[in-house]
């Protein structure tokens, strides 16, 4: 990975990383991050932080014509990308709070579900956008096509609350 060539390039990297995540809560609201780019299923986000730099560390022990080369650093590209987008957006997303028939008002929950639907059909939308601008396989469409069936979804959830919404309103 041409960016962090040096120790020094990537333990600044990683720092800053670790840095921002101490501001934010120290564990995850559920899944937080595409499961095909991270091994590791922690509620914690520096056990990302440290997943990202294990593979960078690994990058740094083979050789850099192999094809194992290859794919560890277009993977440690998509999660020092994912971490970035993450940890530097205005705000993780929050939990959601699903309404149900017993509550009074449901609009605020609602409100606050769509908002985080919409946060996340962002962070969808941006994932989508990497993978299509990775080379093609048979691999990579697969991975493009599981990133637009996810999207697809995201936005039938957004509607369906809209729906929701308007029907409590009107």
């Amino acid at each position: 990975m041409k960016n962090l060539q040096t120790n020094d390039q990537a333990e600044a990297v990683f720092k800053s990383l670790r840095e921002r995540a101490e501001t934010l809560p120290a564990e995850l609201p559920g899944h937080w991050f595409d499961e095909h780019l991270f091994q590791c299923r922690s509620p914690l986000l520096t056990d990302y932080i440290d997943e990202a730099f294990a593979t960078w560390q690994q990058l740094n022990r083979i050789a850099s014509t192999s094809d194992r080369f290859q794919w560890l650093s277009l993977r440690l590209s998509q999660q020092l990308e994912a971490l970035v987008q993450a940890l530097f957006r205005d705000k993780p997303p929050e939990a959601v709070k699903i309404p149900t028939q017993d509550d009074e008002n449901p609009l605020p929950g609602l409100y606050q579900q769509l908002r985080t639907y919409k946060e996340y059909e962002v962070r969808l939308a941006d994932r989508l956008r990497i993978e299509q601008d990775q080379p093609d396989s048979d691999e990579q469409r697969q991975r493009i096509l599981a990133a637009q069936q996810r999207l697809i979804r995201c936005q039938r959830a957004l509607t369906s609350v809209e729906r929701q919404i308007a029907k409590l309103e009107g």
